[in-house]
């Protein structure tokens, strides 16, 4: 679809909105990456936030435009048009 071609990859992540489930090391780069991307970015996990690491909560704050923590993290994710998850997340959640 897109060839490789990163620039275009860009372009169709403006405005799209994306789910990132499970924000840890492996998520934290994709936070910044698609919001310089221009992608509107929901965060969700089930670690409430008082159990959240710093630098995961910072990327959080500083990258997301809505963020759902704890228990019902799973519950937001109507109307998203990608949902992009950790790799310990379970495929079948």
């Amino acid at each position: 679809m897109l060839n490789g071609n990163l620039e275009a990859f860009k372009e169709m992540m403006k405005g799209k909105k994306v789910a990132v489930l499970g924000i840890g090391i492996s998520n934290i780069p994709a936070l910044k990456f698609l919001s310089d991307c221009g992608a509107l970015i929901t965060a969700c996990d089930r670690k409430p936030e008082n159990k959240m690491e710093p630098d995961a909560m910072e990327a959080i704050k500083d990258n997301c435009d809505k963020w759902y923590l704890g228990e019902d993290y799973l519950d937001h994710l109507d109307g998203q048009d990608i949902v992009l998850k950790a790799p310990g997340i379970n495929p079948s959640l």
